[in-house]
């Protein structure tokens, strides 16, 4: 579990960063199906689910990555599987024919616990799942999906979803047959706005693990930030930059948080910033009579 976590934010955070490529190849859609099939067959027979794969007769090929494509329908159907027992999961693919160009339609369906209108609303946030019942009762990182719309949208597509509680869901994605690279840009509507960099907010943090994972949250929840490694970069950065907010480590050599924490609270041009600790110690009284939020 530990380990699928860290992959999903891996994932996440190069998606963030814009560091996750693209691999473009051309590939038989139908084969793609049905390698895919046989390999959430496990799945499925573990809650006793009957699998159909419905196929339309003439797929074709698709130029795209397929790499991307194939962990999208494995996030797709593994949660179908998870949240569905003794019921029935299906995949449906067909070839849209469109002005501007070839799509591939597909379509995962479950007769599974299904959710209601406010679950879907924030279904495809990151570390979101439906609510807390169903980390509780069904395990995961609630990160599948966030990854699944990030790439659907790096190869050019969108992912939707309905359902209705206690009755299933259908996921539905659809991908561009020929990658275009301007197709993989984001609908205007899509576009998370940030702010300028004097709105930002400074991580301050000497472990690039840390800074990226907080980072990332940040970027998930439509704020820009920008980073220092140590105490003296960190409040050089805040005095340069004015930030909206300061995320502060406690644990780093040279300079602790605390001392940040009692410099930026002494400068009378930075102490109205707010700060938060971001860190395993757990002194709470401490960080607040110094000043943090």
């Amino acid at each position: 579990h530990l380990l699928a976590l860290i992959n999903d934010i891996l994932d996440l955070s190069k998606i963030e960063a814009n560091k996750m490529e693209i691999f473009l190849e051309t590939f038989d859609v139908a084969d793609l199906m049905r390698d895919v099939g046989a390999t959430v067959a496990p799945l499925m027979a573990k809650n006793r689910n009957g699998f159909v794969l419905d196929l339309e007769d003439d797929l074709g090929k698709m130029h795209s990555d397929q790499t991307k494509l194939r962990q999208n329908l494995f996030n797709l159907l593994s949660n179908a599987a998870k949240f569905t027992e003794g019921g029935r999961v299906a995949l449906a693919v067909r070839r849209d024919r469109r002005p501007n160009g070839d799509w591939l339609i597909f379509k995962v369906s479950d007769t599974g616990i299904g959710m209601t209108s406010e679950q879907q609303e924030r279904l495809f946030d990151a570390f979101t799942q439906a609510d807390a019942s169903t980390t509780r009762n069904y395990g995961g990182t609630g990160l599948g999906l966030s990854i699944t719309r990030s790439f659907s949208r790096m190869i050019g597509g969108v992912v939707k979803v309905e359902s209705k509680l206690g009755k299933g869901s259908t996921f539905t994605m659809e991908i561009p047959a020929e990658f275009k690279k301007e197709s993989s840009e984001q609908h205007p509507s899509e576009a998370v706005p940030l702010p300028p960099r004097d709105k930002a907010v400074l991580i301050i943090d000497d472990e690039p693990a840390a800074r990226t994972v907080i980072a990332s949250a940040l970027a998930e929840a439509g704020l820009a930030s920008f980073e220092a490694a140590s105490g003296e970069e960190g409040i050089a950065a805040a005095r340069a930059h004015r930030p909206a907010a300061i995320i502060l480590d406690i644990i780093m050599p040279h300079q602790d948080g605390w001392s940040v924490l009692r410099s930026l609270k002494n400068d009378r041009e930075l102490c109205e910033i707010p700060v938060i600790l971001a860190t395993i110690l757990a002194d709470r009284e401490l960080g607040l009579s110094l000043g943090a939020v």
